[in-house]
This record gives structure tokens, C-alpha cells and sequence, in this order.
């Protein structure tokens, strides 16, 4: 007796198309693995484009032109309390020191190792106590020297109520403690990350920083916070000469 017909194939054809399923979604996600790899390896100006209306993650061609051209190892070091972090300034940094491979950017957390900064004079009047440590900071290092900015610098600011937008940090500050009392304070109202941090580069990679000197004891008007500030930010050194009280000595440089 046959008893052939009450057998089925081991493979019919809804387990073919299942089986042939299984294998192409296998390969799609292969095929997606190797390509999130390939992406995450990237440079970050090639995977974060800038399409945010203020161009917040914007690198001007000026800046684009001079990273090209830096020949000094500069590091930057984003120094900020864990969990403090700038979502927007985290992101404009890895996109920008991928423009150089000269350009290298670590994270400090000054709560973990305070001893970090015990080499920099510039925060000796910070304290664990003091609740400074809430600020953050970048510093920009080379073989030559460094330069540290506030976070806060890399902003504009304004105030709505005064008609005020586009202000330094430091004008800002000025308003806010002639209004605090008034309930009167400034928000962020854009962004100089480029400019500001191409500065700071320039700075430290600068083979001699050229000085300003501002003549004061007679009167003279002194420069404004925001002349101060574009000096500061295109690496010359700003200093004030009284000649009547150094005995008319002109400094060498």
C-alpha cells in the first residue's frame, strides 16, 4: 500500500517565501549594521548638517579655511559638572574639531578631578563651596599657551524689556546688575561659537601675540567692553600705559 500522498514535502512553498523572508531580512539588517558603522565613523561635518534656522552649528569659510592650515596640536577641553552639558554647544564642538586632525576635544568634570585645574590660575576663586563649579568652561590648549573662555561668552544676549538684543556677555552682565532688582534679565538671543573659539585657536597657536596699548592719565576715554572684547577675540593682548606715571617709557612691543 502507497502512502506517499499522505506525506508533505518538508519545504512547501509558504515555507520557501518564509524561509526566503527570514533571509532577506536578515541581509537588510545586515546591510543596515555595516552602514550605522560606516556613518558612525565619519567625520561630524559630514553627518551633522546645520539646519537650524539661527545656524547655530554654522562654520564660517573663514574659519573652515584657517582649521585646514593649523599645524600646532590644540586641545580642547569642554570643562563642565556631569549632566550640565549644552546640548547645542556638545554638538557645534564635535563638528568643529573634525574640520582639523590637529584639533582634539575632551570633557572635564571639574567635581570628579578639581585638580584639573589647579595649572590654571584663571579659576583659583573657584570652590567646590562656592557653587562655581555650576559654570562651565572651554579651554583651548596649545604647546605655547591657553585661553579660557566662559561658556556664557559664546552667547549674545538681550533684553526685552530695554529693546537690547545682541549683547556681549559682559554688556549683558553690566545690565543685569543695574536692573536685577526690577526683575529685569537677559536671555539668549544667538550664538559666536565660531567666531569666539576661532579666536581663542588663533590665539594659542599664534607664533607672537601682538599688544594694544591704550594711553590713559589725561583724560582719555577708555576702549568699550565690546572693542575690549574684539581684541581679545583676534589675539592681541589689551593694555592701558599711563606715560606720565612709567616716565614716558614706551614698552618695546
Amino acid at each position: 500500500m502507497n502512502n506517499s500522498k499522505n506525506f508533505k514535502p518538508l519545504f512547501d512553498r509558504r515555507g520557501k517565501s518564509g524561509i526566503y523572508s527570514v533571509v532577506l531580512s536578515l541581509i537588510l539588517l545586515a546591510v543596515l549594521i555595516v552602514v550605522n558603522l560606516i556613518v558612525g565613523s565619519l567625520p561630524a561635518r559630514y553627518t551633522m548638517l546645520d539646519t537650524t534656522d539661527s545656524g547655530q552649528y554654522e562654520i564660517s569659510g573663514t574659519s573652515e579655511s584657517f582649521l585646514a592650515g593649523v599645524k600646532e596640536n590644540v586641545t580642547v577641553y569642554y570643562i563642565v559638572p556631569e549632566g550640565y552639558e549644552d546640548a547645542t554647544l556638545s554638538a557645534f564642538l564635535d563638528r568643529y574639531v573634525s574640520l582639523s586632525p590637529k584639533l582634539t576635544l575632551k570633557s572635564v568634570d571639574p567635581l570628579e578631578n578639581p585638580a584639573f585645574l589647579d595649572n590654571y590660575s584663571e579659576f583659583e576663586d573657584l570652590s567646590q563651596e562656592s557653587g562655581d563649579y555650576a559654570s562651565s568652561y572651554l579651554l583651548i590648549e596649545s604647546a605655547e599657551r591657553y585661553r579660557v573662555l566662559h561658556t556664557g561668552e559664546l552667547y549674545t544676549y538681550g533684553f526685552a524689556d530695554l529693546g537690547y538684543s545682541g549683547l556681549s556677555f559682559d554688556e549683558a552682565m553690566t545690565l543685569y546688575q543695574q536692573y536685577y532688582y526690577y526683575g529685569i534679565y537677559p536671555v539668549e538671543d544667538g550664538y559666536c561659537f565660531d567666531s569666539k573659539i576661532t579666536g581663542a585657536i588663533e590665539y594659542v597657536c599664534a607664533e607672537s601675540i601682538p599688544s594694544v596699548y591704550v594711553l590713559g592719565g589725561h583724560g582719555e576715554e577708555a576702549f568699550s567692553e565690546t572693542v575690549a572684547s574684539f581684541l581679545t577675540d583676534y589675539g592681541i593682548d589689551y593694555k592701558e600705559l599711563n606715560l606720565a606715571l612709567d616716565g614716558d617709557a614706551v614698552p618695546e612691543d
